[in-house]
């Protein structure tokens, strides 16, 4: 359970930092400080993590739970909203990540690049098998 104490205190910090980070660098001893703090966290002998959770993580959610909730719900619309009207580019982004990672394997492991019909397949997906192209499964129209 200390580990879910300290890992919503340090996420916290983490997401308060992203926001003041330009501000407190220029504050001298600043990482000397945020180093203590973190360490002060998680050690499990002196609970800093809980009482940082406690005092002030666990009110701070529970005084916003509504607000958070509606922003997730209204987040998790668009989402879906954008991943769908965007399925196509997303599928292309995917099929050019895996063409590239088998590139970078090809590279790194020393073979030969998969010839270009093997290329080809890994954008454009498998050619359709005689029971597919009877059907008409395996052709877009």
């Amino acid at each position: 359970m200390s580990k879910c104490f300290f890992f919503a205190a340090y996420g916290s910090f983490s997401i308060a930092e992203v926001f003041a980070d330009r501000l407190l660098a220029s504050v001298p001893l600043y990482y000397h400080v945020k180093f203590a703090i973190l360490v002060w966290l998680q050690f499990p002998s002196n609970g800093g993590s809980k009482h940082v959770y406690k005092r002030y993580i666990r009110p701070f959610f529970l005084k916003h739970q509504a607000k958070i909730d509606r922003f997730l719900n209204i987040l998790s619309k668009e989402l879906t909203k954008f991943v769908s009207s965007h399925e196509d580019e997303i599928r292309f982004v995917e099929n050019m990540a895996i063409r590239g990672a088998t590139t970078a394997n090809y590279i790194v492991n020393g073979l030969n690049q998969p010839d270009d019909s093997q290329a080809n397949n890994a954008i454009e997906g498998p050619n359709p098998t005689a029971t597919e192209a009877a059907a008409g499964l395996g052709t877009e129209t």
